[in-house]
């Protein structure tokens, strides 16, 4: 429609890379008003948290820049009653709105977007996408309603206790692995502490080769290669679950030490 001037990309989470974007986007010869800086508050692939109190701190010098966040995974696990990262920082000043999906967490499908009226006025006339998509049925939006209810009670509360055990369960216990097994190895664990863990295995046939022993031992983990990620980068992704145990856990990370040190994947 015209409105948009530029675009301008920065390095992953870096807080000194987006504060020289917004500088250069300052000191250029178009005149830039409001800047809106697109995140997402866990990233699907790593499962690493952007710097969201850093951020808003660049958006409160600049004066004039907001964060638009996407809290696709984090909806119905992290914060208060599975609101979301974005609402467990004091950083609503410098938000211009949060995008939740009603998939993953809440199992069902569509999503809203969180704002204040101004916002939700301007998406209402202006967003081509929403005027000419064809509306939710009522019965689609009152079960989003319902399972995000359902996340946000006491039982979700027990939900989330048990899913951030199996996850310091996991994250433990493959830790140690790695640091026996293959210390100087490539292999290894990104920082995460989300549900989402990247376990680096580069090279195609690797990291194959671990992810078919692995759901030969009945895990549903899947090998990510490029060119969905960078050559050399390639992973197996774990998502952990409520509905998971400890236990389970503990038997992923021994069967991935079993495959270690029979496949020669290190």
């Amino acid at each position: 429609n015209g409105r948009q001037k530029i675009t301008q990309p920065f390095n992953h989470n870096c807080i000194s890379e987006l504060s020289k974007a917004i500088k250069s986007l300052r000191s250029s010869a178009q005149q830039v008003n409001t800047i809106f800086i697109f995140i997402e508050s866990i990233y699907s692939m790593d499962g690493d948290a952007a710097p969201l109190i850093e951020f808003a701190q660049i958006c409160r010098s600049d004066g004039n820049a907001c964060l638009i966040i996407d809290e696709a995974h984090s909806t119905g696990i992290l914060g208060t009653q599975g609101r979301g990262v974005t609402s467990t920082f004091d950083i609503s000043d410098v938000v211009l709105c949060c995008v939740y999906t009603f998939g993953k967490a809440l199992g069902c499908h569509g999503a809203l977007v969180a704002s204040s009226e101004t916002v939700a006025n301007y998406l209402e006339n202006y967003a081509q996408p929403l005027i000419y998509a064809t509306a939710p049925a009522p019965a689609a939006s009152r079960l989003a309603l319902c399972c995000y209810q359902a996340v946000a009670s006491d039982h979700g509360d027990l939900a989330r206790a048990q899913l951030d055990r199996v996850i310091l369960t996991l994250r433990q216990a493959l830790t140690d692995v790695l640091q026996h097994l293959a210390p100087t190895s490539s292999i290894r664990l990104l920082p995460s502490d989300s549900p989402i863990h990247a376990l680096l295995v580069p090279g195609a046939t690797r990291v194959v080769s671990l992810a078919t022993c692995l759901q030969d031992s009945g895990f549903d983990v899947r090998p990510i290669r490029a060119p969905t990620v960078k050559p050399g980068t390639e992973r197996i992704r774990i998502v952990a679950h409520a509905h998971n145990t400890t236990e389970e856990a503990l038997a992923l990370v021994a069967a991935i030490k079993h495959a270690l040190l029979n496949n020669n994947t290190s």
